[in-house]
């Protein structure tokens, strides 16, 4: 019992000592505290300590210690106000980080042209590793977009697979003719670089090329997330691809038939390409026509090839226009269209009297407000009185285009003739007006004007005052068009977005975030890919 009551003694005792031990380092701990926070409360924390010697001690070492702190404090760390932490932030990050982002957004075009080029090598490439990156890299600069006479876009669907768009993301004059144009260039240039580079030849590097038209579906996933392709367009131009032989071009019968006033082909008989597939005949594309074959193709019975000879003059260097006029008087109306777009293009002086001589005989507003844009785009002093005198037309179109047209051939001259059309009852040309006069004089109050033509409840006022400030093309034009974007229907948005694509503006990139802010999650994708597309802010197409 004694034993059991000393060895409880014993530790109490201990316990007490621990307790005394760890205030002193409190004390100590506090003291320290005190005298790095001022030297006034260095004092007052000496003077309260139990042991004179210990806190002598301690005061010399804080002091020996604080003339090692700096003289200043240091200043506390601030958020920049750029990085406040938003929840839609956060949401962006998380969207880009995503293996695999939701489905955002869907757009179909009908009638777009895909060309897929497929790349082939020896074998012994293919598994070589960085050797066959090397010669991968260097067959892939000969596939640049930027090297071919027209523009499209450019996907990769694999490794060895190249998808090219034409007329998907932006309308084009023929995208039949452009995307064989283009098929037919990249093969010539990929023949004359395997004549220079030793590595493409030893790799025996060589390409084959699909084409077909059809409504093609993009999918997009995420607002930074990748875009796919699909359709019957797409896998028709990847079967013909893989069955063509090596710098051959096949393309399937909807692009035969709509090229064939261009390019001479050889057809195949009808081959099972692929199980699922039916035996099906196909093209093979031989080279361009001779002009002579051109030429008769004008008078050819089905109007979409005589339409097609139209468009065809526009890209081929043609001095006998005779065809072509020819086709003013078509009777279709599609044809004549076509060929007034092409005489506009090529500015043709020769045309002037074909034009002048049909104008009275027009019996559709379309066909005679084309009329005028062509004679406005001739630009002959000669027609001034037919382009004042249509100004007054009844038809909003009509007037539309000789205003245009009156200025591009009057200049400065042309403003007291359009005054009064700034206030027509039309918006789109009221729109067009007002950029033409702060053009010309610089005033604020047509800038304002375009402002609130932004918001008309017509939708062609809207486009026209879009076309208006794009053209103008300074800060404060560019930030209007982009404040108006929640207040555009979808397809106003996306004529938006092309429109402001094409600009150079050191702004533009502000413009863009700031339509991004304000887009709902289709818009923001729809965006990204415009901003991927044109390199703006350093974003890059896939």
């Amino acid at each position: 019992m004694i034993n059991a009551l000393l060895i409880l003694l014993a530790a109490l005792i201990v316990i007490v000592l621990v307790f005394v031990i760890f205030t002193q380092d409190d004390q100590e701990d506090e003291l320290v505290k005190a005298a790095l926070e001022s030297p006034e409360k260095e004092q007052a924390a000496l003077s309260a300590g139990n042991d004179g010697s210990k806190n002598a001690a301690l005061s010399e070492k804080t002091n020996s210690e604080s003339l090692e702190l700096p003289e200043k404090p240091l200043e506390p760390f601030k958020m920049p106000p750029d990085c406040s932490g938003k929840a839609e932030d956060l949401q962006l990050r998380l969207l880009m980080e995503d293996r695999l982002a939701p489905l955002t957004d869907l757009k179909i075009v009908p009638g777009a042209v895909v060309v897929v080029v497929q790349l082939r090598f020896s074998k012994e490439i293919l598994s070589l590793g960085a050797s066959s990156l090397n010669v991968l890299q260097t067959a892939e600069k000969i596939l640049q977009p930027r090297l071919s006479p027209f523009p499209y876009s450019a996907f990769l669907t694999n490794q060895m697979d190249r998808l090219w768009l034409f007329g998907f993301d932006e309308e084009r004059d023929d995208p039949v003719f452009e995307a064989l144009v283009s098929a037919y260039d990249v093969v010539a240039r990929f023949k004359k670089a395997i004549e220079s580079d030793e590595a493409l030849r030893q790799a025996n590097a060589r390409i084959s090329i699909g084409i077909s038209t059809g409504e093609v579906v993009r999918t997009i996933r995420g607002t930074f997330g990748p875009l796919s392709h699909a359709g019957m367009a797409v896998y028709m131009a990847e079967v013909l691809a893989e069955a063509a032989g090596d710098f051959m071009i096949h393309v399937d019968e909807p692009v035969h038939s709509q090229a064939v006033p261009f390019f001479d082909f050889r057809e195949w008989r009808p081959i099972k390409l692929r199980h699922v597939l039916p035996a099906i005949a196909f093209f093979e594309v031989m080279g361009l026509n001779k002009k002579e074959e051109l030429f008769a193709f004008a008078s050819h019975a089905e109007s979409r090839v005589r339409r097609a000879v139209a468009v065809a003059y526009r890209y081929l260097e043609i001095e006998e226009n005779g065809p072509l006029f020819g086709l003013l008087s078509d009777p279709d109306e599609k044809v004549v269209i076509e060929a007034l777009s092409t005489v506009s293009e090529i500015g043709d002086d020769r045309a002037l009297g074909i034009l002048k001589k049909i104008l009275p005989e027009a019996q559709k507003t379309v066909v005679k407000s084309a009329i005028i844009e062509a004679m406005g785009k001739i630009a002959k002093e000669d027609i001034l009185p037919i382009l004042l005198a249509s100004t007054k037309d009844t038809n909003w179109l009509v007037r539309f285009n000789a205003s245009r047209s009156l200025y591009r051939v009057a200049k400065g001259e042309a403003l007291k003739h359009l005054e009064h059309l700034l206030k027509d009852e039309n918006g789109a040309i009221r729109a067009m007006i007002n950029g033409i006069f702060f053009l010309q004089n610089g005033s604020d109050k047509h800038l304002l004007n375009l402002r609130d033509l932004l918001t008309d409840l017509s939708v062609r006022a809207r486009r026209a005052a879009i076309d208006a400030l794009t053209e103008i093309g300074n800060p404060q034009a560019i930030f209007m068009i982009s404040e108006s974007w929640s207040q555009q229907d979808p397809e106003t948005q996306s004529f938006l977005l092309k429109k402001l694509m094409n600009l150079n503006s050191p702004i533009l990139y502000q413009a863009f975030l700031n339509m991004f802010k304000n887009a709902d999650e289709k818009g923001r994708a729809e965006i990204a890919v415009v901003m991927k597309k044109s390199g703006i802010g350093g974003i890059n197409a896939d």
